[in-house]
């Protein structure tokens, strides 16, 4: 019986990484890409994300000589059909995480505002918490302060549970059309939910949470959504049909 339960955190994270893994290894993908970009690609290279405000995963070297960097996020679907219909936007995907004073200093408001509604602290206020401060936000915790590492291309990879293994859709979106986007969605206010402040459908700050043993689980992440509006400016480029990607996973599971 296929599992359809919610991934965790952890497991979500651990099926982007090895999505990284698999972009550099898939040749079909690999010619996919070069059809989008128009040139033979030479390498295709998972990057060091340390220390933390690095934001490119993969770095995509041409046979001409130039190169471009992108982001990757995997979902995993619960069944093969699913990538043929919908995809389901779920919780979202965790793009940072850091100290609640470090989320923007510029904004006291913000702040405050995290700390008494994600760290459940009684002392602190909500307050008003404009949209400029979400662009700020956004543009930080998604693209990453050093420009040589800033993502020129954001790709959205998937995952069938059953065969992690095996990359059966992949969408491209360049760096100005998705934070465009991103923008465009945000509120002109910050909303605050139960414990999360939503900057947008698509952008929300939580506490990172974890065991006592954990290392600052008092951090705030911000957690990405990708509904389908936002979903819309991405370009499928591999998207092998059922019964192919059928065939795939009987030939690996002989192997």
């Amino acid at each position: 019986m296929e599992n359809t339960a919610a991934l965790t955190g952890g497991q979500i994270a651990k099926s982007g990484f090895d999505a990284e893994e698999m972009l550099s290894k898939q040749e079909d993908i690999k010619v996919s890409l070069e059809a989008y970009f128009e040139k033979p690609i030479k390498t295709i290279m998972k990057m060091d994300c340390r220390p933390h405000p690095k934001k490119s995963d993969i770095k995509i070297e041409f046979e001409d000589g130039t190169s471009c960097s992108a982001q990757v996020k995997n979902t995993a679907a619960a069944t093969t059909a699913a990538t043929a219909s919908s995809k389901t936007v779920g919780r979202g995907f965790s793009i940072d995480r850091r100290d609640v004073d470090k989320m923007c200093a510029e904004s006291p408001e913000l702040t405050e505002t995290l700390m008494a509604v994600c760290l459940g602290d009684k002392t602190k206020e909500r307050k008003t918490v404009m949209k400029n401060i979400g662009v700020q936000v956004l543009f930080q915790n998604i693209l990453g302060i050093e420009e040589s590492t800033k993502p020129d291309y954001f790709i959205q990879t998937m995952t069938v549970r059953s065969n992690p293994n095996q990359i059966i859709r992949v969408d491209i979106c360049p760096r100005d059309v998705f934070t465009r986007k991103l923008v465009d969605t945000l509120y002109e206010t910050a909303v605050s939910k139960k414990t999360c402040v939503h900057l947008s459908p698509n952008i929300y700050l939580q506490r990172k949470g974890g065991t006592k043993g954990e290392k600052q689980p008092n951090q705030i992440q911000t957690k990405m959504r990708i509904t389908p509006d936002v979903d819309s400016v991405f370009t499928n480029i591999y998207l092998p049909t059922i019964n192919e990607t059928d065939q795939q996973q009987q030939q690996q599971q002989q192997q």
